[in-house]
């Protein structure tokens, strides 16, 4: 890859955002492990460069989202603020040969609506086709409106986070596939625990039938034995939910084939949503406002795809995501929403926020090679010197391939570089013209 070409990629890109008043803001690569595990997710979790430092756990920044919105709490919360980041993220992929790649994207923090979403799209596309993409769509799907259809079945958020993880699985093995996953993961072997509940007596009596044969404490993993059994209750009783379980599933295995454009899509998701569902009907009320924004800003609808099953690798968005796609299928940016990112930092509430980051490496192959691309011109010989840098002095790169000889006493002679500068002259002219 083109290292000049990739720089010069990010000074585009970075002009281009500044004319929507984002602040290019440095944030440093090493941070606080936990700022990424909060919400990396089971895909990400593994893929971190993480080590310990004076007993601290420490992780080299995989992107800058959740990053920023640490630098939010400490330097701006409460603002609205529109930053910029640009530089080097590091991600362990063993289908990757490069574990650096290339990352530059913006957030926009502290702002609520539709309205923030749309100039994060935008901005997004905008800057895409000012570098010369011309072939590409834009795919959205939207993260709450998928939480809340599952919650429809009765299930808790760690079985619909369960569901959402194996939606791979699903696609490529079946529903009895990942029925027999879940089983295993959240199935007790003691039957004796069947229709207890929660009473400590219950508590206790599970307690006896699970524990006493171990080599168990009165704890374990700093948890009180009753803490122990609860969870154990908790996980039986969803593991019992087999029923609501498989109508899940097969509710996802629809919901996973849907991508088209957005009126039909749109049409499909509000037969799904019950009359009285005021909370499921006002999710789709703000994607649909997102979408007629994100047109009037000047993006063809044609361009625009709805995928609602569309999964990020990061677990902390909370409403709209999007990619933006090559013609190959190839993500080269994305981003969403993502609400509740500075609370679970330690933030004392929620704060509206969207973001997105190109994906420079993919860019930079997607995108043609620009014209004016050329290899020096090598030169050797007396007048070598003076001609490079004449050459240099109009834009034209120019290697001296050796010592370029001894200089002569006539070429120091004022008449005679007057010459050399004239033959020059006409070189150059010559050169720019075979080049035009």
């Amino acid at each position: 890859m083109n290292a000049s070409r990739v720089r010069a990629l990010e000074q585009q890109l970075l002009a281009h955002m500044q004319l929507y008043g984002y602040t290019l803001v440095d944030i440093p690569i090493v941070q606080p492990a936990d700022v990424f595990l909060t919400r990396a997710g089971d895909l990400m979790i593994d893929r971190l460069f993480t080590f310990e430092h004076h007993d601290q756990m420490l992780a080299l920044r995989p992107e800058f989202t959740a990053a920023a919105a640490r630098h939010y709490l400490e330097h701006a919360a409460g603002q609205v603020v529109r930053w910029q980041f640009c530089g080097a993220t590091f991600v362990d992929d063993a289908t990757e040969d490069r574990t650096q790649q290339h990352s530059l994207g913006a957030e926009l923090i502290g702002m609520a609506g539709r309205a923030a979403e749309a100039e994060i799209i935008g901005m997004a596309v905008e800057g895409a086709q000012a570098i010369d993409l011309t072939e590409w769509r834009l795919v959205m799907g939207h993260v709450a409106l998928q939480w809340h259809l599952l919650a429809r079945f009765g299930l808790d958020r760690r079985i619909i986070r369960w569901l959402l993880s194996h939606r791979d699985a699903l696609a490529q093995y079946g529903k009895e596939h990942v029925l027999t996953l879940f089983q295993a993961t959240f199935a007790l072997a003691a039957n004796a625990v069947t229709g207890l509940d929660e009473t400590p007596a219950s508590t206790q009596r599970m307690l006896d039938v699970l524990l006493d044969s171990t080599q168990y404490g009165t704890t374990m993993g700093g948890r009180t034995r009753e803490d122990i059994a609860l969870r154990m209750l908790r996980k039986h009783q969803r593991a019992v939910a087999r029923p609501q379980i498989e109508t899940a599933l097969d509710f996802l295995v629809e919901w996973m084939q849907i991508e088209d454009g957005f009126e039909s899509v749109f049409a499909k998701i509000e037969a799904w949503i019950d009359a009285d569902d005021e909370a499921g009907r006002l999710l789709l009320a703000q994607w649909r406002e997102t979408v007629q924004r994100v047109i009037a800003a000047g993006i063809a609808p044609e361009r625009i795809i709805v995928k609602p099953n569309l999964a990020r690798n990061w677990e902390y968005y909370t409403g709209l995501v999007f990619v933006l796609q090559s013609r190959q299928g190839e993500a080269v940016a994305g981003g969403g929403r993502y609400d509740e990112l500075t609370r679970l930092l330690g933030g004392t509430q929620a704060t509206p926020a969207v973001g997105f980051a190109y994906y420079i490496d993919a860019l930079h192959n997607e995108l043609p090679q620009p014209h004016d691309e050329h290899s020096p011109i090598t030169l050797s010989g007396p007048q070598a010197i003076d001609t490079a840098r004449l050459l240099r002095q109009n834009g034209i790169a120019v290697l001296i391939q050796d010592e370029a000889g001894e200089i002569s006493s006539t070429a120091h002679d004022f008449s005679y570089r007057q010459h050399i500068y004239g033959t020059l002259a006409n070189l150059l002219a010559a050169v720019k013209a075979t080049r035009a």
